[in-house]
């Protein structure tokens, strides 16, 4: 079973708010030939959603992001449930390989950060 969000860290529309970009998965192959129009088919009949999403956190919440990330995740490579924001449903998501969480400090104690993540098919929506 999967860990959950933490409690602590923004939730639904707070946290994936009117800046997240969802990208519908690539599921098709295309192959040229020699004569003629190229070829296309799925390579499979589902994959992972793309999310990219932004948020303001502050110092401590920063904080609890990482500790989740690197620790409770092991560094992003296990999976976790949140709700989805449009579709209210619970849904299971993963940091997308090699992009880490980024922040950046834009007041005294608030960090806009950046996740990208990928929604795993087959849980949820």
């Amino acid at each position: 079973m999967a860990v959950s969000w933490p409690p602590s860290l923004p939730q639904g529309d707070a946290a994936q708010g009117y800046d997240t970009i969802e990208e519908a998965e690539d599921r098709l192959l295309f192959k040229d030939t020699t004569s003629g129009p190229g070829k296309l088919r799925p390579k499979y009949t589902s994959g992972p959603a793309r999310v990219s999403m932004p948020m303001i956190l502050t110092k401590a919440q920063l904080t609890t992001l990482m500790d989740f990330y690197h620790d409770t995740l092991k560094g992003g490579s296990l999976p976790f449930e949140w709700v989805h924001v449009r579709t209210g449903a619970d849904q299971l998501f993963r940091f997308q390989p090699g992009v880490v969480p980024t922040a950046q400090m834009i007041l005294a104690d608030r960090y806009r950060v950046t996740l990208a993540l990928e929604m795993i098919p087959g849980f949820g929506t």
